[in-house]
């Protein structure tokens, strides 16, 4: 299942929730089988989401859950070693001011830990959390992309990885 569903670093319950939701309500879920929201339309926005006041903060939760989620992060990067299989560590968009609120120290560890996962197993690791390229626009909220902003990464990270390949 994890090979069919994006990694979420941040929160591993809260994937698995998604994934067993998307399973047990069908098409009446806000995602698809792959995670992915489809509810997020650019025309639905709320412009006061980007507010620097009501931007939403992830608040470190606990040490358990950062260790369970590196665990899990680990047992992929085997598994994709074992296998001969390149892993790939996506660092998706968010809007700026959301990268600007977020302790600086989340984001030390958050890359210290998918940094050293990349050491240790040879994975790479594509970091568009900061990318100029993601205008407030191209979300619907601080850290969701909406369907407009989710067809400009796709693009841009499929051009990027065909030129990985040549």
């Amino acid at each position: 299942m994890l090979s069919r569903y994006g990694f979420e670093l941040a929160n591993m319950t809260y994937a698995f929730q998604k994934v067993k939701s998307y399973f047990l309500e069908g098409d009446k879920f806000w995602c698809d089988s792959l995670g992915w929201g489809n509810g997020y339309l650019a025309s639905m926005r709320n412009p006061d989401d980007f507010v620097y006041e009501n931007i939403r903060q992830h608040h470190f939760a606990n040490w358990e859950s950062t260790r369970r989620n590196r665990d899990y992060m680990d047992s992929i990067a085997v598994w994709c070693q074992q296998h001969r299989i390149e892993l790939l560590l996506l660092q998706t968009p968010v809007c700026g001011d959301y990268t600007r609120k977020a302790a600086p120290w989340q984001l030390r560890l958050v890359n210290a830990m998918v940094d050293s996962c990349c050491a240790q197993y040879g994975a790479q690791k594509r970091d568009y959390s900061c990318d100029p390229r993601f205008r407030d626009t191209d979300f619907f909220d601080s850290d969701h992309l909406s369907d407009q902003g989710a067809r400009k990464f796709s693009a841009i990270l499929a051009h990027d990885l065909l030129m990985v390949q040549r």
